[in-house]
This record gives C-alpha cells, sequence and structure tokens, in this order.
C-alpha cells in the first residue's frame, strides 16, 4: 500500500472526478484488457467520502481517491496475485477508514 497526491492545478485534474477519468483512460490505453470495477465508496475519519476503483490487469489495484481543497489523495493497494489482494483488502479498507486530512501548508516552528 502507498499514498500519494495530485494538484488539482494541472491540467486535466481539477477535479476529483476528471482525475478519476483520466485515470481510466490511462489504464484501458496500457492495459487493453483491464477490468475496472466500482466499489462502494468509503467513509474516512473525517467524514469525507473516498471513492474507491478496482483494476485487474496483470496486477489487481485498488484505488482510493479523496477530494481535498487543494489536491485529490490517492490510497492505493497493489498486489500481484488475487489471493493475496484479496487477503490484504480489508487491511486496505481500515487503512482508508482511518484517513483525515491535516492542513494543506506545513508550518514549522523554529
Amino acid at each position: 500500500m502507498y499514498a500519494y497526491t495530485v494538484s488539482k492545478e494541472s491540467d486535466g485534474h481539477e477535479t476529483t472526478e476528471k482525475l478519476i477519468y483520466s485515470e481510466v483512460l490511462q489504464y484501458k490505453a496500457n492495459y487493453p484488457n483491464v477490468m475496472i470495477k466500482i466499489s462502494p465508496e468509503l467513509k474516512t475519519k473525517d467524514k469525507k467520502n473516498a471513492i474507491v476503483r478496482l483494476f485487474f490487469y496483470s496486477n489487481y489495484e485498488s484505488v482510493a481517491y479523496i477530494d481535498e481543497k487543494p489536491i485529490t489523495v490517492l490510497l492505493v493497494l497493489t498486489a500481484t496475485s488475487k489471493k493475496e489482494f484479496e487477503l490484504a483488502f480489508p487491511s486496505f479498507e481500515e487503512l482508508v477508514r482511518s484517513y483525515s486530512f491535516l492542513k494543506s501548508v506545513a508550518e514549522v516552528q523554529r
């Protein structure tokens, strides 16, 4: 599992929905036989809805997209086998449910 963010200032990613659409197109272009499924949304600790998509190709991936004002946060589970994916998926759901956004600007105190 890993996390990363995408700025809403980048072209085609101005909204979480546009980012998801862009990623779906990219998966289809890179993996013509990809199977994409819509999974039920998960509620984060700070009561946001995480949109979840499943991408099955040579790997098994689950991506939770969480809309924040300056960015979209992506939490990702990736596995090389269906069995590994199914074993790890409950932990992925737990990770998404434990997520809460702290702040968009870090403050360094000296």
